[in-house]
C-alpha cells in the first residue's frame, strides 16, 4: 500500500505495508518533522523534513563522525530520478550503547548491557531537507535489511511547489 507524506516543499510516496504504524517524533528539531517504523528490533524506516545539517548528506555525514567510530560510506550516488540534486547514501558507523533498562513483555526489567552496535544506514536527501530511508543494526537479520530496501528503492518523490 502506498502512502503519501507531505514533508517540506514536497509530496513522499512510500510503499508501506498496511500495518506498518508510523510514529511522529518531538523534539529533534525545531520546525522539523519526523516519522519513523520500526518493523522489527534492530531496525527502522525514518522519513523526515528539516533544515539541520543532518538533513543534508554532508552535514549528516559530519555528525555521525562525530557521534560515531569508524565511519564508511559504501556508496554515494546522485539519483535524479527520483529529484534534481537528490543524492542516496549508504554507509556504516559504530555507536556506543550504555546500560540500559527495558520492560519485558511480562510486566519485568532485563537488563540490556552496554555495547558497541554497528549499523548500517541507506538514506536519500532530496534537496529542500528531505531525508527518507533506513537504518538496521549490522547484525539485524539480512531480510529486514533486504525489506527496507525495496521500500527505499520505490520511495516517489514529487515537488509541491510547481
Amino acid at each position: 500500500m502506498t502512502r503519501t507524506f507531505e514533508l517540506g516543499d514536497a509530496e513522499v510516496s512510500v510503499p508501506l505495508p498496511e500495518d506498518a504504524e508510523l510514529s511522529e517524533l518531538e523534539g529533534l528539531d525545531a520546525g522539523a518533522r519526523h516519522l519513523t517504523w520500526a518493523p522489527a528490533p534492530g531496525g527502522h524506516f525514518m522519513l523526515s523534513a528539516g533544515t539541520s545539517p543532518g538533513h543534508t548528506a554532508d552535514g549528516l555525514l559530519a555528525g555521525e563522525a562525530e557521534r560515531g567510530s569508524g565511519l564508511r560510506v559504501e556508496s554515494d550516488v546522485p539519483v535524479p530520478q527520483v529529484a534534481p540534486g537528490a543524492r542516496r547514501v549508504s554507509y556504516s558507523v559504530t555507536r556506543h550503547q550504555p546500560r540500559e533498562l527495558r520492560a519485558t513483555a511480562g510486566g519485568g526489567t532485563a537488563v540490556v548491557p552496554e555495547r558497541d552496535v554497528r549499523e548500517l544506514s541507506d538514506l536519500l536527501f532530496v534537496p529542500g531537507g528531505i531525508r527518507i530511508g533506513y537504518r538496521v543494526e549490522a547484525d539485524a537479520p539480512a531480510e529486514l535489511r533486504a525489506r527496507l530496501a525495496a521500500i527505499l528503492d520505490r520511495v516517489a518523490v514529487r515537488s509541491r511547489g510547481g
